[in-house]
């Protein structure tokens, strides 16, 4: 998840049209909101809505996605549950 992120950081750094990097992101991240909910060591650490889909690698715990509230991407690395809106 990590290095998805980082991936994608460099893409819009390194990107001239940096606008276009940040709308493919936006793009990804619109399809099918959803509530999460992650837990660590058994106790609720986030609760929140997303804008759209959140994202995951294969075989890692991470998340990343855009809140609704703030609209800011959050990536958080936790058991989470999600449920589709």
């Amino acid at each position: 998840m990590k290095h998805k992120l980082i991936f994608y950081i460099i893409l819009f750094v390194s990107t001239t049209g940096c606008t276009s990097s940040l709308t493919r992101i936006s793009t990804r991240l619109t399809d099918r909101p959803a509530t999460i909910i992650c837990y660590s060591g058994g106790k609720e650490i986030l609760a929140t809505e997303t804008e759209g889909k959140p994202l995951s690698e294969q075989n890692s715990d991470g998340y990343l996605f855009r809140d609704k509230t703030t609209g800011r991407l959050v990536e958080v690395s936790a058991d989470c549950v999600i449920t589709y809106q």
